[in-house]
């Protein structure tokens, strides 16, 4: 009852930032192709999407969105952000909502008409594709990733769509100051990834969950005193461990990557941070919330010579122990 509610009141807020790193279309013919989309994702000024371009797996220009489409935008809408079907609750872990949307052929697993705005000529054909989205909520942000996959008529699974997103309400410590101003004491925080590993230049793609560890320090400004001193930039660390399937043995190809998913150290600005161009270990990520509940998540993707992982994470934050206070004011 309360998981919907949630996840509109994340996405239509006023200053909502979306994040992602796109999506990557894979062809089933004699050799897989793959496309990655080219995506905008504006701070509250418009409508977050990505586009894929015509190729020979596509007859006309596909868009997607993550957030509300924009008035004059009338590209196909697809994913996320469109599909209006129930979501199924998972699990409560490590502080962070679970769920799913799911559909099959034909018709969704939510009970929903999947043929109701179709045309004639489509409903009877009915669905030529299936989804299925695993996401996680927090109190001001959410992040997620999605597995499409589309059938020729004689129901031969054609290509694959994967995308990850992360969004939620700009965390700003200080909003008479210019700019956004990230927070000003260290923070750690325990939190969960979802992603979809993928084998090259196959179709086969495996749902997994891992855990996130993000340890965070401020800014430190230079002392005024010392003309030697310089400002030390907020920095965040991230990691990804514990990663498993959902479905099946549980034998997960990242789970023995060791240090393949750490992320250390990364420059905050703005409240929000990436890593170095890199064509097989990329993130990015932004703060979320307030001063007195903070929040953090992102999206990243990582490759190697046979496999793949694309997917997104986010976690509640909070003061260490050793740095709050021992006894505080009743």
């Amino acid at each position: 009852t309360d998981l919907n509610p949630l996840r509109e009141s994340i996405m239509y807020h006023s200053s909502a930032r979306y994040l992602s790193t796109g999506a990557t279309l894979a062809s089933a013919g004699g050799s897989s192709e793959y496309a990655e989309a080219t995506c905008t994702d504006p701070t509250a000024t418009g409508p977050a999407k990505c586009v894929f371009a015509m190729d020979s797996l596509r007859e006309e220009e596909t868009t997607f969105h993550l957030g509300p489409a924009g008035s004059s935008d009338d590209e196909t809408q697809v994913s996320f952000r469109s599909f209006m079907a129930d979501r199924e609750p998972v699990m409560l872990y490590r502080g962070v909502f679970m769920s799913q949307v799911r559909t099959t052929l034909g018709t969704d697993e939510a009970g929903m008409d999947a043929e109701a705005e179709m045309d004639q000529e489509e409903a009877e054909a009915g669905r030529d594709d299936e989804y299925v989205a695993y996401d996680g909520m927090l109190q001001y942000s959410m992040f997620f990733v999605g597995l499409s996959r589309f059938f020729d008529d004689e129901g031969m699974l054609q290509n694959t769509r994967l995308e990850n997103a992360s969004l939620g309400h700009i965390y700003d410590e200080d909003a008479l100051m210019s700019g956004i101003q990230p927070p000003s004491v260290a923070l750690r925080g325990d939190g969960v990834m979802v992603g979809m590993e993928s084998e090259l230049n196959t179709l086969e793609h495996h749902l997994v969950q891992g855990d996130v560890n993000i340890n965070y320090d401020p800014l430190i400004a230079a002392d005024p005193n010392d003309n030697n001193s310089v400002d030390k930039p907020a920095m965040i660390d991230i990691s990804i461990t514990n990663i498993k399937r959902l479905i099946g043995d549980n034998g997960a190809w990242y789970a023995s990557k060791s240090g393949a998913l750490d992320w250390q150290p990364l420059t905050v600005t703005d409240s929000k941070f990436d890593s170095s161009p890199s064509q097989q270990k990329q993130i990015r990520g932004s703060f979320y919330g307030t001063k007195d509940n903070p929040e953090v998540g992102g999206v990243f993707q990582h490759s190697d010579a046979t496999h793949s992982i694309v997917g997104s994470f986010g976690s509640k934050l909070e003061e260490p122990m050793s740095e709050m206070d021992p006894n505080p004011s009743p």
